[in-house]
Order: C-alpha cells, then structure tokens, then sequence
C-alpha cells in the first residue's frame, strides 16, 4: 500500500502502483468516492506526504472511476503546477509581505 496523507490529516491509502500523480484505489461502491472529494483541495496539498516523503507543487485534478467485477476501482489524478501557477504563487506571497510591512510602519 501507498499512502497520501493530506494537510488536514486524511489519508488516501492506494494500491501499490499508485504513483503521486495516479494514485488508485479500490472500493466496494462509488459512494466511498464521496468521503474523499471534499478532502482533495489544492490547499490540502501544501505540506502533504506520500510515502512519507513531501509533496511539492502537486495539485488535484480529478477522479476517474470504472466497475471491475463487484468492485469499483478509482484513480485520483494529481498533476504538477504549471510555471504560471508558481509565479502566481510567489507574487501573491509578495503582495503579502509588502502589505504586512505597509501595515507595519
């Protein structure tokens, strides 16, 4: 078993093959998807493990899921952050040091 633990604690636990990027479960009904989705945010991810290493620039990007027999197997698709969305990030977090040492003066 793989597993990602999420910032709020959660953990999404996957076959073996499951990658960071694929991770793939198996249920017995498709209502268990429904425990995990509200779990799967983009600020769940900062900070974030798997395999007890940290994820860095990983966000969620859906969630496929077919019928295999009686079970129902999911794959929670994640995806790196494109470049854009880094700058995005780091000129955010520069506008909040400017207004905290604005408000600071």
């Amino acid at each position: 078993m793989k597993t990602l633990v999420l910032k709020d604690g959660y953990v999404l636990e996957g076959t073996d093959s499951s990658t960071v990027y694929d991770i793939t479960t198996v249920y017995t009904d498709f209502a268990e998807i429904d425990d995990v989705r509200p779990h799967l945010t983009k600020e769940n991810f900062v900070g974030a493990t798997f395999n007890d290493e940290e994820v860095e620039s990983i966000v969620p990007e859906g969630i496929s899921a077919s019928l295999d027999g009686e079970n129902v197997v999911v794959h929670f698709k994640n995806r790196a952050k494109t470049e854009l969305e880094l700058i995005h990030e780091e000129q955010e977090l520069q506008n909040e040091v400017l207004d905290a040492l604005i408000m600071g003066a």
